[in-house]
């Protein structure tokens, strides 16, 4: 085995951990070590990868450094525990303690899983911490676009069914579908306050829908604007990571102050969301 493997130094506890495992524990601890260091390089590779901007590489270093302790110490862990674990197959059936063994197998089980889980998750977060939410800014948008269609629908065939009780004969010159065409002619209210086939309820909905989106685009907007990741949004319009604040004020003035607490200085930037007038 390569000594220039990462985890190189892990080889004796990988072949102290398959001892009652195994009938070569020599060679499962070098293929395990050979195979846990592979994976993580492959993980530094694309850790590395994610950072772009300057401000990200700046801190590509730490983070590395942080993934790598903590990738050798739940591999540790799980080989630790698994050095207390044994097969009858290796030590013989004779006075093997079954109950114990099994015990201890679970509980290796437990340290593996706890690994993987570990990596999975953190890999995760680190990815979403690097790159930029290009996805959920496209998916506000569509969403954006579907509830306004959805709107526009709405409205046309609610002036529709008005124009429907003025002069059924309008109907036949109307650009809705066949099927809406339908809906209108047969189209009988459940309650009194319900005039026409949309609900007053649904229109409520789904303006609140476009402005949930339309502030989700916003939010996604201002992120890609600042080159430093995890930005999260809190649920009094506050946008908080770990070296600035952004203070996004979400009513008739747009303004994000920015507070940049690693350098101790406040600057206050207006950006491009001016006052609404019609708000």
């Amino acid at each position: 085995m390569s000594n220039e493997s990462l985890l190189h130094h892990l080889l004796p506890l990988a072949k102290r951990s398959f001892s009652n495992l195994s009938h070569d524990p020599d060679g499962r601890g070098e293929r395990t070590i050979q195979e846990y260091s592979t994976e993580l390089e492959n993980d530094i590779a694309d850790i590395t990868s994610w950072a772009q901007s300057e401000n990200q590489k700046e801190l590509l270093t730490e983070t590395l450094c942080r993934y790598a302790a903590n990738y050798e110490k739940y591999l540790s862990a799980w080989l630790s525990s698994q050095s207390n674990c044994a097969s009858s197959f290796i030590t013989g059936r004779s006075n093997f303690p079954v109950s114990q063994q099994q015990k201890r197998h679970r509980w290796a089980d437990n340290h593996y899983n706890t690994f993987r889980e570990w990596r999975t998750r953190v890999l995760k977060a680190i990815k979403k911490f690097y790159t930029p939410s290009v996805d959920a800014l496209e998916f506000s948008r569509q969403k954006l676009a579907d509830a306004l269609k959805l709107h526009s629908f709405m409205k046309a065939v609610n002036s529709a069914h008005r124009d429907f009780i003025k002069n059924p004969e309008s109907l036949s010159t109307s650009k809705l579908p066949d099927n809406w065409k339908t809906r209108i002619l047969s189209f009988v209210p459940q309650y009194s306050w319900i005039k026409h086939p949309f609900a007053p309820y649904q229109f409520t909905n789904n303006k609140a829908r476009i402005k949930m989106y339309d502030d989700a685009i916003v939010i996604c907007e201002i992120e890609s604007t600042f080159e430093f990741g995890g930005i999260v949004a809190t649920a009094h319009g506050a946008i908080r990571n770990k070296n600035w604040q952004h203070i996004f004020m979400k009513t008739h003035i747009r303004i994000i102050n920015v507070l940049c607490t690693s350098c101790e200085q406040y600057q206050q930037t207006k950006h491009k969301y001016r006052r609404n007038s019609s708000h």
